[in-house]
């Protein structure tokens, strides 16, 4: 029987007490043989590190001082990890036994160089499979979700970060999420960049994960978030378009970012609006990080603007997914 590679899985965890326990569980339950798995707290201040000490020397530990956000905290996980494969989780999810054992032999058999299984309901009593949606951007990089066209060939421009499964070395090579990205779409620029070197990825369609996903209101606006999306957003935008490209797509972005800001103040959300500004200036103060990936970026592609664009939401993403959540 053929050897096979090490696994190391990596948790990203902060105040997931309610989630941790069942999630460490179901990986101990696996039938693949697990090589190691390495949780990286962000500064919890729930009972999540006494629940990860019970595990004792099963689990290996890191505590940062302060909440540093996903992507330095899977990049911590990966720069520790021993493993040929590195499995990323969410605290959030549990798995069936023969889970990742499936998964890693259709990452063989498809020959990827990312996959993620589908994801599922939380409670195994309530299981609804959707596997025709598709997860894209738009070309002013808001993520957009839709159903699958028959009229229309397209795949998903990127996978959602909540259970990915790739080789170590793969993504220490296209650098992996960007650690100045403290929350959101750091999968996206991922993948974004991991489409322009040419590689491959996708879903393992009969494969599910149990996945809880965001608690709390889902149409409450929340100024953090809107902080975050615009500081990362225009970033990933000037890191990964072309010149040529970005001279038509950056006076749209503002503009639209512009008739934002006006909505917010007469709405009476002036806080929303400052969001923009702040956004604006992050990038402004982040201008050697963003030539640096650039000159990475641009110098290693293989796939031209008009192929990746052919893949994104012909349309404003943004509205589509406000409408959405509204309904």
């Amino acid at each position: 029987m053929k050897k096979m590679p090490k696994l190391s899985v990596i948790v990203v965890n902060w105040n997931g007490e309610i989630w941790l326990k069942r999630c460490l569980e179901s990986l101990y339950s696996q039938a693949y043989p697990i090589f190691e798995i390495i949780v990286v707290d962000n500064a919890s201040t729930d009972s999540s590190i006494e629940i990860i000490k019970c595990f004792g020397s099963k689990v290996k530990l890191t505590i940062n001082e302060s909440n540093l956000g996903f992507a330095t905290g899977v990049n911590k996980g990966v720069n520790s990890a021993k493993g040929e494969l590195v499995f990323v989780v969410n605290t959030d999810t549990w798995f069936e036994p023969n889970m990742i054992s499936g998964l890693v032999k259709e990452f063989k058999a498809k020959r990827f160089d990312i996959i993620s299984p589908r994801e599922t309901t939380y409670e195994k009593s309530n299981i609804k499979r959707n596997i025709q949606n598709i997860t894209t951007i738009d070309f002013w990089g808001h993520p957009v979700s839709y159903e699958k066209s028959k009229k229309r060939e397209t795949k998903d421009f990127f996978l959602i970060g909540v259970a990915l499964l790739f080789k170590r070395s793969f993504y220490l090579k296209t650098k992996g999420l960007d650690p100045n990205f403290f929350m959101y779409v750091e999968e996206v620029d991922w993948f974004w960049r991991v489409r322009l070197f040419g590689y491959t990825y996708g879903y393992a369609d009969n494969i599910y994960i149990h996945h809880a996903g965001a608690g709390g209101n889902k149409n409450q606006i929340r100024t953090n978030t809107f902080l975050w999306r615009n500081q990362n957003t225009l970033v990933m935008l000037l890191k990964n378009y072309s010149i040529i490209t970005l001279v038509f797509i950056l006076p749209l972005y503002f503009l639209q970012n512009i008739m934002e800001i006006l909505f917010f103040l007469f709405v009476g959300k002036p806080q929303i609006s400052l969001t923009y500004l702040l956004g604006w200036l992050h990038a402004m103060r982040q201008h050697n990080h963003i030539r640096e990936s650039r000159w990475f970026i641009q110098n290693h592609r293989k796939i031209s603007d008009f192929i990746i664009m052919k893949d994104m939401y012909l349309g404003l993403g943004k509205y589509r997914h406000y409408i959405s959540r509204m309904m």
